[in-house]
């Protein structure tokens, strides 16, 4: 039985925003207390891009900064050639590969479906200005970065963003060539297979080594992982130190080979007896725990072995090695250009957006020429120009709030360990023949 204990980070709890459980999965993971120049970046970044809101009423830092992630997203994965761009997809393009390609096809494929869906519901101006970035210079505006935000992130795009901060994909063997380690319908039964234990030890040490970080993805929920262990390891520990005070000396000191060649006959077979209880001991599934933060509920949850299922997924990220933070210079020159030509797209179109409303104020009300003058003038004052931002801010999280409500209150039967019967239920998209089939990356567009 192992007597090192495990390492549970202390790393911070995030909220997020509705659907943005993986931006903030992977900002949780990296720890801006103890990494000040990823948080300086994100931070400036943030400074740049809040000018496009022309005001903004986000005042929670992690908000902010999972708006800033997902702005620095859009960019990497655009197509535009203007001068900065070649620097960026030279970066990806190194390390990705022929992956980077496959992401950006899909981020092309999703812009294009949202200016669709704009289209169809009539509102032509905010189709519009989704061809800024699709067709024009990546330029991005709010209605695009909110709609992106609230669409959960897939495993592919959470690659493109661990790569700005050097952490690189670590893929592991696996049937459904997603490269996460997942368990079986067979190898979740209450006996602890081989394969099972093979699959947990790999798991352990990477959640033990710092240089690895863990996202955990649950149906359509993206959490960070503390830690990895069986509670066996934490007891054990524990119980030495308390032997090592007791005794006044380290108990590590003694000789293995020295002790096992004193023992009688009749010991070792005890040994080999104790050998066997410690094992099943250790790999109890009621006592094999996953330690994380939940960026739905804002806090620290503990799962067992036995809540997993077999659609759970577990993406494992190693630290580059000798790696710099370059990018983040390149990056945010490259914004300094763009943002003064988003920031006058944005404001052409909510001037153009208070003389519409003005106009349907005077076909309504009927008003006097007195009525309109004042009215119109309104329209273009700061406050209106307040509450035109705050509405296209909202525009499409008003009809996902309550699939946002349901996704909280499924994931609130985490913070039990609850069997599997009472694990929660989540809905799995339609095109899936089998709730516990894993779910495609295209599947995961969105958390319907």
């Amino acid at each position: 039985m192992s007597s090192k204990k495990p390492l549970i980070r202390n790393i911070p709890t995030y909220t997020q925003h509705p659907n943005g459980c993986g931006l903030s999965a992977l900002l949780m993971l990296l720890d801006l207390p103890q990494n000040k120049e990823i948080e300086d970046f994100l931070q400036k970044t943030w400074n740049k891009v809040k000018l496009i809101f022309l005001k903004t009423k986000f005042e929670q830092k992690e908000l902010q900064y999972a708006i800033a992630l997902q702005y620095l997203l859009l960019k990497a994965v655009g197509y535009s050639s203007k001068e900065g761009k070649d620097q960026i997809y030279s970066f990806f393009s190194d390390r990705l590969n022929y992956t980077y390609e496959d992401i950006r096809v899909m981020n092309s494929f999703n812009q294009e479906q949202f200016h669709k869906a704009m289209l169809d519901q009539g509102k032509l101006k905010e189709g519009y200005l989704y061809l800024n970035y699709t067709q024009d210079r990546d330029y991005i505006t709010p209605i695009m970065l909110m709609e992106n935000i609230h669409t959960m992130k897939t495993d592919l795009e959470l690659k493109i963003l661990a790569e700005i901060f050097n952490y690189e994909f670590l893929y592991q063997d696996s049937e459904d060539m997603t490269g996460a380690i997942y368990f079986t319908q067979k190898e979740l039964k209450k006996k602890i297979s081989q394969n099972t234990k093979v699959k947990w030890n790999k798991l352990e040490q990477f959640a033990n080594n710092p240089d690895y970080i863990i996202i955990y993805g649950q149906y359509y929920h993206w959490l960070s992982i503390r830690g990895i262990y069986r509670t066996s390891q934490l007891a054990d520990k524990e119980r030495i130190k308390q032997l090592e005070t007791q005794n006044g000396s380290n108990i590590e000191e003694s000789s293995t080979e020295k002790s096992e060649s004193t023992k009688s006959t009749l010991e070792v077979i005890q040994d080999i007896f104790e050998d066997d209880f410690f094992d099943m001991k250790e790999w109890n599934y009621k006592k094999m725990m996953i330690d994380l933060n939940d960026p739905a509920l804002n806090e620290r949850v503990i799962l067992d072995f036995q809540s997993l299922s077999e659609s759970d997924r577990f993406y494992i990220f190693k630290k580059r090695a000798n790696s710099n933070f370059q990018i983040f210079e390149t990056f945010l020159n490259h914004l300094a250009h763009d943002i003064k030509h988003e920031i006058a797209l944005w404001k052409d179109y909510v001037e153009n957006k208070g003389k519409k409303t003005s106009r349907n104020i005077k076909r309504s009300q009927n008003e006097t020429s007195e009525d309109i003058t004042k009215d119109t003038s309104a329209a273009n004052s700061d406050d209106s120009e307040a509450k035109i931002l705050h509405l296209e801010q909202t525009i499409n999280y008003i009809d996902k709030k309550e699939r946002h409500e349901q996704s909280k209150i499924a994931a609130a039967g985490q913070i039990k360990l609850s069997s599997k019967k009472d694990a929660p239920k989540f809905k799995v998209n339609s095109k899936s023949k089998k709730s516990n089939e894993p779910p495609m990356f295209w599947d995961m567009m969105d958390d319907d």
